[in-house]
C-alpha cells in the first residue's frame, strides 16, 4: 500500500501516544509506527518504500528499545475505567480471559519456543490476553496481556490469575471471569474466589462430580448427573440481529448444584443441548455463583467468544505479531500496538469519523480505504508537491533493486 503524506487517523493516534515515550524520539518516527499497523504490513523494509514519510528500517529497529512495554495500555485502562464509573453499572461488564498462539522465528524474539495447542505443535509465542466485555454493547476492549516465557516457572493458570489481580488492583471492580475449558482449573478458581470475583467456564464431560458433599457419595461423572434432569429453553439478548431474524430456536439447558474435587464450594453447573429430546448435551459450563441464573451463565459462556473475535480482528488488520524487528520492546509492541488500536477505535469512533454502531473490522478497512484515496488525490492534483517527489526516488528505489537483482540473477 503506498502512502504518500501522513493520514489524519495517524496523527490522531500519535498525538495520543507521544507523551508516553522517550522525548527523543521523533513525531516521523511515532507516524511510520503507527502506519505501519494500522495499515496492517508485514515488512517493515517494504513499508519504507512505500510511505513518503518512512524512516530506515535499521534506525526504526533500534528506536523502539526506547519504547518500554505497558504503557499504551495502562492510558487506555484509564478511559475505561472511566466508562464503567459513568454507567454506574459495573455487572454489565465482564473479563474474558484466552491465549492465542503467535507463530514466529528468528533469534531475540521474546518468549519464542515449542508450544501445544489445539491445532498442533506450533514455534513462537504463546500470548495471555484479558479483554473487558460489554454485555450490553456486545463490545470488547483489551486492557492486559502477558507474553509466556517457556523456562519461567509461570504456568498458564498462574499468568491468568496474576492478569486478573493485577486489573482488581489497578481500580477495576471484581469482574466476572468467563473463559474456556482449558481455564477450567480448581487452582484458578479459589484464586479468583480471594479477589472476589465470579468464575464462569466451560468444563469437560469427564469431571468428576457428586450431588451430595457426603463422603460416603461416591463421585460420578456430568453425563450420569444429567441423566433424566428436567430442562428448560433458555433466551438471551447476547444473539444479534441476523441470528435473531432467522427465528432459530433457542438452546435448551439443566441445571445443577454440584460438589466438583479440590474445591471448598459446591458449584452450579449447566448443561446445554441443541433439542429438547436431545441425548447428550454439546457442553457443560461451570459457575463458582450458586445464585446465578442458568439463563444468565449460559449469556456469560456466549460472550466469551468476544475475545476470539478481538484476537482475529487484530491479526487481520492490526499486523499482530508481525513487527519485524528483533528484541523484547519490538515483541511487546507487536502485541500492544495492535491491543491499543482496537481499544481505541471502540472507546473513541466518533474522533474517527466513524459511528457508535460500527465494527472495529469496517472501521480498519474504511481507514485504509480513505487513505487511499488521499494518496491518489494528491498524486493527481499535486504530482510536483515535497511528500510526492519523495515517494517516488523511493518507488525508483526500489524498482533499481530489483533490476540489479534481476541482472545479478542473469550474469
Amino acid at each position: 500500500m503506498v502512502v504518500a503524506s501522513v493520514p489524519k487517523d495517524v496523527r490522531l493516534v500519535t498525538d495520543r501516544i507521544k507523551s508516553l515515550y522517550d522525548k527523543r524520539l521523533s513525531y516521523r518516527f511515532y507516524c511510520f509506527m503507527i502506519s505501519y499497523f494500522l495499515l496492517s504490513q508485514r515488512s517493515v523494509s517494504k513499508f519504507s518504500l512505500s510511505a513518503s514519510y518512512s524512516v530506515s528500517p535499521s534506525w526504526f529497529g533500534r528506536q523502539i528499545k526506547r519504547c518500554p512495554p505497558n504503557r499504551l495500555l495502562r492510558r487506555i485502562r484509564k478511559s475505561l475505567l472511566k466508562k464503567i464509573k459513568e454507567t454506574d453499572d459495573a455487572a454489565r461488564f465482564v473479563f474474558a480471559i484466552d491465549d492465542t498462539a503467535n507463530p514466529k522465528y528468528g533469534k531475540n524474539m521474546t518468549g519464542v519456543a515449542l508450544w501445544g495447542s489445539s491445532g498442533g505443535v506450533y514455534k513462537g509465542q504463546k500470548i495471555f490476553a484479558v479483554v473487558v466485555v460489554d454485555l450490553k454493547t456486545k463490545k470488547a476492549y483489551p486492557v492486559a496481556y502477558r507474553i509466556q516465557e517457556k523456562e519461567s516457572d509461570e504456568t498458564g493458570i498462574d499468568i491468568a490469575a496474576n492478569l486478573i489481580s493485577d486489573l482488581v488492583g489497578s481500580g477495576f471492580p471484581p469482574l466476572v471471569v468467563v473463559a474456556d475449558s482449558w481455564f477450567c482449573s480448581t487452582k484458578l478458581m479459589s484464586s479468583l474466589t480471594d479477589l472476589g470475583c465470579e468464575f464462569v467456564c466451560q468444563t469437560k464431560s469427564n469431571r468428576k462430580v457428586k450431588a451430595n458433599p457426603s463422603p460416603n457419595v461416591l463421585w460420578t461423572t456430568l453425563i450420569e448427573v444429567f441423566k433424566g434432569s428436567q430442562r428448560q429453553r433458555v433466551c438471551t439478548d447476547w444473539d444479534n440481529p441476523k441470528i435473531l431474524s432467522r427465528k432459530r430456536k433457542r438452546k435448551i439447558i439443566s441445571e445443577r448444584v454440584l460438589k466438583i474435587r479440590c474445591y471448598k464450594s459446591p458449584v452450579k453447573i449447566i448443561a446445554a443441548y441443541n433439542r429438547r429430546g436431545a441425548k447428550k448435551p454439546f457442553a457443560y459450563y461451570i459457575s463458582t455463583s450458586r445464585t446465578r441464573s442458568g439463563a444468565m451463565i449460559w449469556l456469560l459462556a456466549r460472550a466469551r467468544w468476544k475475545i476470539e473475535c478481538v484476537f482475529r480482528t487484530c491479526k487481520q488488520n492490526f499486523s499482530f505479531g508481525k513487527l519485524s524487528c528483533s528484541g523484547r520492546e519490538a515483541s511487546h509492541l507487536a502485541v500492544e500496538m495492535p491491543f491499543f488500536l482496537y481499544c481505541l477505535l471502540s472507546l473513541e469512533p466518533e474522533k474517527f469519523c466513524f459511528t457508535d454502531s460500527e465494527s472495529v473490522d469496517a472501521m480498519a478497512r474504511k481507514i485504509r480505504q480513505r487513505i487511499t484515496d488521499q494518496t491518489i488525490e494528491l498524486l493527481i492534483e499535486r504530482p510536483d508537491s515535497a511528500a510526492v517527489i519523495e515517494l517516488r526516488q523511493k518507488r525508483s528505489l526500489e524498482r533499481s533493486r530489483s533490476l540489479g537483482g534481476e541482472v545479478a540473477a542473469n550474469s
